[in-house]
C-alpha cells in the first residue's frame, strides 16, 4: 500500500476520507449491510434506466476492493475478478440467445458477490487494518 495511505505515527491506514476509506478492510456483516442495498436499488433502477445497471455495479466494485483487503490481497484482484466475469459474459453472448446470455451473465455476477460475501477474512491484523471482528455466518445475517 502506498505510504500516503499509511499514518506514518503508526504505520496503519489511514481512516480518514475516501481514500481511508479504501484502504480499510470490510468483514462480512459490513460487505452484506452495503451489498444488499446497492444490488436491489440497481436491480429496480435499472429496470427504468438499463444503463444504470453499469453505476450501480461500480458502487458494487468498491465494496469488493474492500472485502479483497479483508482477505490481505490488493483491490487490483477486483479487477481481474471483473475481467474474469465479462470474459463469461462475452462468451455467453457469442453462444447463445441474448435472453439466455443476459440471464447467465446475472448468475455469474450474482454468484460473485454471493461467493464474496460468504468467505471469511482474515482473523488478525493485516497490511491494510486490524481485523474488525471475526464473526460466524450465522453472526453475520443475525
Amino acid at each position: 500500500m502506498s505510504d500516503r495511505l499509511r499514518d506514518v505515527t503508526t504505520g496503519e491506514a489511514k481512516r480518514s476520507g475516501i481514500g481511508g476509506w479504501f484502504a480499510g478492510r470490510a468483514n462480512r456483516k459490513e460487505y452484506w449491510l452495503w451489498a444488499v442495498p446497492i444490488l436491489l436499488i440497481g436491480i429496480v433502477v435499472s429496470a427504468f434506466l438499463p444503463l444504470a445497471a453499469y453505476a450501480m455495479s461500480l458502487f458494487i466494485t468498491f465494496i469488493w476492493i474492500r472485502r479483497f483487503h479483508d482477505f490481505g490481497r490488493t483491490g487490483w484482484w477486483v479487477a481481474a475478478m471483473n475481467i474474469a466475469i465479462n470474459v463469461v459474459s462475452f462468451g455467453a453472448m457469442a453462444a447463445l440467445s441474448p435472453e439466455a446470455a443476459g440471464l447467465l451473465a446475472f448468475a455469474v455476477y450474482l454468484g460473485a458477490v454471493v461467493v464474496m460475501g460468504a468467505i471469511p477474512g482474515q482473523p488478525h491484523p493485516n497490511e491494510f487494518g486490524p481485523a474488525k471482528g471475526r464473526a460466524d455466518l450465522k453472526d453475520t445475517f443475525s
